[in-house]
């Protein structure tokens, strides 16, 4: 692939609960697991591995690969101009717009949650405005995940933003996931 990647649509828990869903909302996404420090010079999926595995030497291992993938798509995946949606299972809102930095990491701006995006929200949605179709997927467990087209396009014509979803960057993707 050429050129600068499409945006993506993401995902991103705000903790369990939606327990930092209120920092989020004062723009920002993030993701704990504290412990890893810093990831700034960690790039590939193989590096955020070792070092989760050094970090963290006693989980299962399906605990720690879905952990891994979810940090490297976190830190190394995500781009600026990304749409990204979280939820607040308190309001039963989600809240919508695009992620408008690179990765960093600050242990003061989230307690816990030290590696950060700054997110620029465009509005939020109730949980019931889209269809269960396009709800559906949205319950998944995992911290981070892509959003697919069909569920985007629900998403921002519910918002009433442009609803063209945004083409995927399906294949570099999947290239980085299958080398973890």
């Amino acid at each position: 692939m050429t050129g600068k990647p499409m945006p993506k649509t993401w995902m991103i828990r705000a903790g369990e609960g939606g327990e930092v869903f209120d920092a989020f909302s004062r723009g920002f996404v993030a993701v704990g697991w504290h412990e890893l420090g810093d990831l700034t010079a960690i790039t590939t999926v193989d590096a955020v591995r070792s070092l989760y595995l050094r970090t963290y030497p006693g989980e299962k291992a399906g605990k720690s690969s879905g952990a891994i993938a979810m940090l490297f798509k976190f830190r190394s995946m995500i781009r600026q101009g990304d749409q990204v949606v979280s939820y607040d299972p308190r309001s039963r809102d989600y809240l919508v717009g695009a992620i408008a930095s690179d990765y960093f990491y600050d242990k003061s701006q989230i307690p816990g949650y030290p590696h950060l995006r700054k997110a620029s929200w465009e509005g939020r949605i109730g949980r019931d405005s889209p269809t269960a179709k396009a709800r559906n997927p949205l319950g998944s467990a995992l911290t981070v995940f892509a959003i697919d087209d069909e569920v985007w396009s629900y998403i921002a014509s519910t918002l009433g933003t442009d609803t063209t979803a945004p083409e995927q960057h399906v294949v570099e993707e999947k290239e980085a996931l299958e080398e973890s």
